[in-house]
């Protein structure tokens, strides 16, 4: 971890390798494992180079007074939080298409993808249509592509996050679209409505595997329900866009109707 040999480690105290050490908390956490036998938190350790990362640390005392100490670096984890918290944030901030653009970009920027796309499921539950795709780091054009013998379809089969780290065009040679663009890792989940009816996908697609799976199934679980509530706002508002319209075309063709369609010269003054 440190980057050193043990020849060089062996006889230092290990306060050195601490980075975030300070007498008091130290003297305080010394403490506590002598009154309780045990402790564990987080801690900042310093590499050799001068770089420093992040340690769970368990210690315990022994029966001789020694003390023993375990310390797992957590550093990915740190960073897989970190994006969490940048999706919350990120996904939070748009509505509508600017939205979807920002959810399919930042899973691909997170998660060093190629692509990654929305889809909206069409009447019959036999085909998608994507209202976003991102690839290559630009909006690629929309498609539509049907389910049957894509990993899609164990999306919604009810199993939540799909993943087929590598190898996903071999494991299912139907998907033309997997051949195509030569992918190898597939992440996807499926989108539902407010009242648990499925409405839509969401996929990030790699042409290399995907090193982080657990990474790839929170950020899909975290985007998936504000995307899901997305499409349903965006159709709740095509709906009544669509309406008002129509109201008001019924408006003219009456005022129409009962003027005997006359209409009055403007003067202007």
């Amino acid at each position: 971890m440190l980057g050193e040999p043990c020849e060089q480690i062996v006889g230092r105290s290990v306060l050195t390798v601490f980075a975030d050490s300070d007498p008091e908390r130290e003297a305080a956490r010394l403490a506590y494992l002598l009154e309780h036998g045990v402790s564990r938190g987080e801690r900042r350790v310093r590499r050799s180079d001068g770089s420093c990362f992040e340690v769970e640390v368990s210690a315990w005392l022994l029966p001789d007074g020694n003390i023993q100490t375990i310390a797992r670096d957590i550093s990915a984890r740190k960073r897989g939080e970190a994006l969490m918290r940048k999706a919350a944030r990120s996904i939070s901030a748009h509505t509508g298409r600017t939205f979807f653009s920002s959810v399919v970009q930042f899973l691909c920027d997170a998660l060093e993808a190629d692509m990654a796309f929305i889809g909206e499921l069409l009447p019959g539950g036999e085909h998608v249509r994507t209202l976003t795709f991102w690839r290559d780091g630009v909006l690629a054009e929309n498609f539509e592509y049907a389910l049957a013998g894509s990993p899609c379809v164990e999306a919604f089969d009810g199993k939540g996050v799909v993943i087929h780290p590598s190898g996903a065009a071999q494991l299912f040679p139907q998907d033309e679209g997997l051949r195509t663009h030569g992918v190898s890792g597939y992440a996807g989940t499926a989108l539902y409505r407010s009242n648990g009816d499925p409405l839509g996908i969401l996929v990030v697609l790699s042409s290399v595997p995907i090193e982080r799976p657990r990474l790839a199934e929170g950020l899909l679980e975290v985007c998936a329900a504000r995307t899901a509530a997305e499409i349903e706002r965006a159709r709740e508002e095509a709906g009544l866009r669509a309406r008002l319209a129509a109201l008001e075309a019924r408006i003219i063709k009456a005022r129409r109707e009962t003027n005997g369609d006359r209409t009055r010269p403007v003067t202007q003054r």
